[in-house]
This record gives C-alpha cells, structure tokens and sequence, in this order.
C-alpha cells in the first residue's frame, strides 16, 4: 500500500503541472485487499487519474489472511492483462511511457511490445537505493575489501510540494 500511496502523489503533482497529462495506474492486487479498494474510492474526483485493479490470476491460490509481499506475487501473470488494458486505453489516449514500481520490472516487456519508454519509480529513499546499487556493485565486482563503506549521497527535498 506504501507504494501505492507515493505513486498516486507525484500522479497528482504531475497532473497538476500539466492538463495535458492524464494518468492511468494499474493495480495489481490480491484478492481481499480493502485497504486499496477503499483508497481507490477516495481518490476517484480527479478525472485525468484513473485506476484499473488487475485482481490476481485465479489459478494462483493466495491465503486471503496471510496475503504475500509484492515481491512474492508472479507479476508475469499479469502481463495479458495489462497489455489488454493498454490496448484498450491507447484507443482514447496518446500512450506516453510505462512509470513502474521497482517489483513490477517484468512489465518493461510490456512497454518494449508498444514502443514506449521505461522509468521505475523508486519510493524508499536515496540511502536505500545507494546501498542497493553498492551492494549489487560488491556482489559483480566481488567484495575485496574488510571494511564495507557504502557511498550515498543525501539531499533534502524541498517542503513545500514543488518539483
């Protein structure tokens, strides 16, 4: 859900900046999940953001009281549905580029398929990607050294909404 919530916000800053803009944020969500059906309801008055839930395949059986991680949900089951989606949304709409969340890169074949660019929205914090991308520096490269220093570099972002 803390995904969910920080995309719908730069949607709204960028639909905001620009009428020209219109945003479509596909879901993928397992079935039973009332916190993002009832933040979907709640954000439904700007007219240029529009939700499509893709409710997870059937023949992938989730336990509705433990439901998994979205790293653990097979986002390539998703891939027919969103394509479906897309082709239906493109019929109305110029289709611009696909914006991800980081556990939906499967879908960057997706985007491949319609010509358009690929960015991967990253929600946690610079220190977190920094540690990510050094750590996965590490493990390429072989970790040499005793002492782990991670190199991040931190910058405020500015308080009052601007880009």
């Amino acid at each position: 859900m803390g995904h969910l919530l920080s995309a719908v916000e730069i949607a709204e800053l960028l639909i905001h900046r620009d009428h020209h803009i219109s945003i479509t944020i596909f879901i993928l969500t397992p079935p039973c999940d009332l916190k993002i059906t009832s933040f979907i309801q709640s954000q439904t008055s700007e007219r240029r953001l529009k939700f499509v839930t893709l409710p997870l395949d059937e023949s992938i059986s989730i336990n509705p009281t433990n439901i998994p991680a979205p790293s653990m949900i097979p986002i390539d089951s998703f891939k027919p549905r969103v394509r479906e989606c897309v082709k239906e949304t493109i019929r109305s709409v110029r289709l611009g580029e696909f914006v991800i969340d980081m556990f939906s890169t499967a879908m960057i074949d997706v985007a491949d398929e319609f010509g358009v660019p690929t960015y991967v929205f990253y929600t946690s914090g610079g220190a977190v990607l920094g540690f990510l991308l050094h750590m996965q520096r590490i493990t390429l490269e072989g970790f040499r050294a005793q002492r782990a220093e991670v190199p991040v570099v931190l910058r405020r972002m500015p308080e009052n909404g601007s880009l």
